[in-house]
């Protein structure tokens, strides 16, 4: 049986699957990936256009520059990744007013740090770039490029905060665009800057700073999105309320483990460029600037299989519909992994092709060490998984030893001792090592709190709950609501609730999906429904989540068109409708008799 097939007779048979959820978790994976590898693309294409107008000194002058500006980053990750995920456990746990207070909090987190960043570094650049440069001949370049690019530091941290935030409301598209505008932006002032005007390392660094500009004008077109749930409450107010201190400090420890992450990794390459400038050279720097860029490259595949399961799995999490986690996490994985294999696989096949892109005359004898170095991308795939999963479940302790044996306990000893010994090829097996001695420990940590506490699995994720009696992923269609509406009543009547209960609680399902399956903006869609049943001591609860077409049926009881519902909302005790994660969730409860 075909895979297609398979899924189809699994929504036949009522079975919970990956279905909903998986089909929503591509839409956000293949955004973040466009948005992410244009992003990356641009800044390799940045490093190759440098490296082609202004040679390899410059290139590397860029390159030592980087772990500085990558502080940037950190904290857009830090407020970023933080707010985005409390934002989504909040909508999980119908908390609108915490989620408002959180996105305004993120955004006015984003600007007061960088402002900070760019009065404290800017006038600092000579100094710093000749305490991180170890070939003295790339200090200017370097000097040069980190004071342009710190000056804007708001405006680099606000974009990507921004286009994390607009992820976790569901606005993809938008979110996705304000990453690619900064990239393409960045790419074409380049061009300007270096090419036309000559402007040389400086005019890269104006360049990214533009790209950001683009990013940031962009973004706030999501305050005229229709569908937007997330309000933004009085800046000042936000920041300066003792009641939000919680929110601060939450913002700030769900950042942490990606933001450790990232600032360990420009530890880690600083050191790097460090022993490597020491011990092989400047050809040494440029032959890791190859490897760092394809990296990059790769991450936009692996970072965003991460993300884009952020929201997903804090709305669920808030939810504690631990069965869906258990789906999608399993969904993830093998996405990650296909990914992960096929960049592999074209890497070994192209690597003297590859390494010629960045450098025209090459590099003597390095495309096998450009081979071992990618087999690290395995474990490296996984890992960026499991940092943001464990982050978004509350395991921060995982999360944060995973990052910190990726990034320093593991891999600053490693550089060092194999870098010594063995030159390039000691640092190339420092990389390969470090990630796959960092799953290993991870998956020791997540066994022995699976044994600890009781768990079924090393996701860490409770049984489902003994309060849900039936879940089930169908097809909209007549068919499938008469016989969801069997199912939910047999569920229900086996578990001993009585018969009017029961019936009013299948009619509720029944009906939905029906209306889902005759609305006339979903013609030519394959609507799935999850349904989750639950039997809780003085009710019953149905809670439908689909992908179609936005459909409140609390606004529409005064159609005509709606009679069936309009009874449906009649004979149950209480109605929700949420609109998260792009799809329609509505909740209904009956009330035992």
């Amino acid at each position: 049986m075909s895979p297609k097939s398979r899924k189809q007779s699994d929504v036949m048979n009522y079975a919970r699957t990956s279905a909903t959820i998986g089909g929503r978790y591509r839409a956000f994976f293949a955004s973040a990936v466009a948005a992410t590898l244009l992003l990356q693309i641009t800044i390799v294409t940045d490093t190759i256009i440098v490296g082609q107008l202004l040679g390899p000194v410059s290139m590397s002058g860029v390159r030592v520059a980087s772990p500085i500006v990558n502080i940037l980053n950190v904290l857009a990750m830090l407020v970023g990744v933080g707010g985005a995920t409390l934002v989504s456990i909040a909508m999980g746990k119908r908390e609108p007013d915490s989620a408002n207070r959180i996105f305004t909090l993120s955004i006015t987190l984003s600007i007061t740090i960088g402002l900070v960043f760019a009065v404290v570094v800017t006038p600092l650049a000579d100094v710093l770039a000749n305490l991180i440069s170890s070939d003295k001949t790339t200090v200017s370049y370097t000097a040069a490029f980190l004071r342009i690019v710190t000056a804007a530091s708001p405006v680099y941290i606000l974009a990507s905060v921004m286009a994390l935030l607009l992820r976790a409301d569901s606005c993809i598209k938008l979110s996705s665009v304000v990453l690619s505008a900064a990239g393409v932006a960045n790419v074409v002032f380049d061009l300007l800057f270096m090419g036309a005007l000559g402007m040389g390392v400086e005019g890269s660094a104006l360049a990214t700073d533009c790209g950001m500009f683009v990013a940031v004008a962009l973004s706030l077109l999501y305050f005229r999105w229709p569908k937007r749930t997330l309000r933004l409450q009085n800046p000042l107010k936000s920041l300066l309320s003792h009641d939000n201190r919680g929110y601060i400090s939450g913002i700030m420890k769900n950042g942490a483990p990606g933001a450790l992450r990232l600032f360990l990794t420009c530890v880690s390459l600083l050191f790097l460029n460090y022993s490597v400038g020491i011990y092989v050279g400047y050809m040494g720097i440029a032959f890791f600037t190859v490897c760092g860029n394809i990296q990059l490259l790769a991450m936009a595949f692996f970072s965003a299989a991460g993300q884009a399961a952020i929201p997903i799995v804090g709305v669920l999490y808030g939810e504690r519909d631990f069965g869906g986690v258990r789906l999608l996490m399993r969904y993830v994985f093998r996405i990650a992994l296909v990914c992960v294999g096929a960049l592999v696989i074209i890497i070994w096949i192209f690597p003297a092709q590859i390494i010629d892109l960045f450098i025209p005359e090459g590099l003597d004898d390095c495309t096998w060490l450009l081979r071992l170095y990618v087999i690290g991308f395995l474990p490296l795939a996984i890992n960026y998984v499991l940092m943001y999963y464990f982050n978004t479940m509350q395991r921060r302790s995982i999360a944060i030893t995973l990052t910190t044996c990726e990034n320093l306990a593991f891999y600053l000893p490693l550089i060092w001792l194999l870098t010594l010994s063995l030159g390039m090829v000691g640092t190339v097996l420092a990389f390969v090592g470090t990630e796959f001695f960092a799953f290993a420990l991870v998956m020791l940590m997540a066994s022995r709190i699976r044994r600890r506490e009781g768990f079924d699995s090393l996701l860490l994720i409770p049984d489902i709950l003994k309060e849900i009696v039936f879940e089930a992923t169908l097809s909209a269609s007549n068919a499938t609501a008469s016989g969801i509406a069997r199912r939910v009543k047999g569920a229900l009547d086996s578990c001993g609730v009585d018969s009017l209960t029961s019936l009013r609680a299948a009619m509720g399902a029944e009906e939905m999906v029906a209306n889902a399956a005759g609305l006339v903006q979903n013609r030519g869609r394959n609507v799935l429904f999850d349904v989750l049943v639950s039997d809780f001591p003085t009710h019953v609860q149905v809670s439908m989540r689909d992908n179609g077409a936005a459909f409140d049926p609390l606004l529409s009881v005064s159609d005509e068109e709606d009679d069936a519902i309009s009874v449906m909302l009649a004979v149950v005790s209480n109605a929700q409708y949420h609109f998260t994660l792009g799809m329609n969730q509505t909740i209904i409860e009956v009330e035992k008799s």
